[in-house]
């Protein structure tokens, strides 16, 4: 994590990343920008730990954290009255 963060520091792009937390990145970014800052993490993410390939993965979440996790109309069960299905695992 630190050697990857060096080269995004490299690259210009550090100054995007919000929050690291255990294997990924928190970033934050203008939306025109976001694919390029997003292939960079994942470049200097990816590589070998020995004989073993690391592949990394990026995801949009949208305008805030919060929009990744609201709920989806796929995200209610009509058995249940309409009942948010996370609400029930809970």
């Amino acid at each position: 994590m630190k050697t990857a963060l060096v080269q995004l520091g490299e690259q210009g792009l550090a100054k995007h990343v919000l929050l690291c937390v255990h294997d990924e990145f928190v970033i934050q970014g203008p939306p025109a920008e976001i694919d390029k800052i997003t292939e960079a993490i994942r470049t200097v993410m990816e590589g070998q730990l020995g004989d073993v390939p690391t592949v990394a993965d990026a995801e949009f979440a949208g305008a805030s954290w919060g929009a990744k996790y609201a709920p989806k109309e796929s995200d209610y069960d009509s058995t249940t009255t309409g009942a948010d299905k996370r609400s029930l695992l809970v």
